[in-house]
C-alpha cells in the first residue's frame, strides 16, 4: 500500500503506478510504462547545444541518445557533474529512447487517477502535483518525457544527434 493525500490507496484501476525520482531537493513522478530501465550513469558525450535540459548523448546499444536533466527545468543554474550516485532512467516516449538524470530512485508509488489533471494549457511536458508526494510534498509529474524540450531545442538536439553521427 502507498501513502497518499487522503489516507492509504492500493493498486487498482483507480491509480496510475509511477516511477518516483530525485534530484537535489526535487522530487519528479514519470508513468512507470514509459521506463524501460534505471541504470548507472555513465560518461555524457556533451555537445554545444543550447538547450536547457540538455545535458549531451550518450551511446547506448549502438544508438546516439539524449540526456535530459528534469531539474533543469526549474534552476538557472549550472548542471552539475554527475556523481557515483547519478542514475539514468531510460525512458521510451513514442518512438525515442531518452536517458533522465536522477540522484535517486525512490520506486514505483501508485498514484489516485483523481490527483493527476494535465494542464489546459501548453506545457512543457510536466506539471506540479501538490500533496501527493512522500510526506505531503510535490511531485513533478513528467506527463510527456518527450515535450521537455520546446520545438526549436529538439530540432537543435535532432540535429546535433545526426551530426554526431556522422
Amino acid at each position: 500500500m502507498i501513502i497518499a493525500a487522503g489516507g492509504l490507496v492500493t493498486p487498482d484501476d483507480q491509480t496510475v503506478p509511477m516511477v518516483v525520482f530525485r534530484f537535489e531537493a526535487l522530487a519528479f513522478a514519470l508513468e512507470a510504462n514509459f521506463v524501460q530501465r534505471v541504470m548507472p550513469a555513465c560518461e555524457v558525450r556533451p555537445l554545444a547545444v543550447s538547450a536547457r535540459a540538455f545535458r549531451g548523448l550518450v551511446l547506448f546499444e549502438a544508438q546516439l541518445v539524449p540526456v535530459l536533466d528534469p531539474a533543469a527545468m526549474f534552476s538557472q543554474a549550472p548542471l552539475p557533474p554527475l556523481g557515483l550516485h547519478s542514475r539514468f532512467l531510460l525512458v521510451k516516449p513514442q518512438d525515442r529512447l531518452l536517458l533522465l538524470h536522477t540522484d535517486a530512485v525512490d520506486g514505483v508509488r501508485h498514484v489516485p487517477k483523481a490527483s493527476i489533471r494535465r494542464p489546459d494549457w501548453p506545457a512543457d511536458g510536466m506539471i506540479r502535483l501538490h500533496g501527493i508526494g512522500h510526506d505531503d510534498s510535490d511531485l513533478i509529474y513528467i506527463f510527456d518525457p518527450a515535450r521537455m524540450l520546446l520545438p526549436d531545442e529538439e530540432r537543435t538536439v535532432d540535429a546535433a544527434i545526426r551530426e554526431a553521427a556522422h
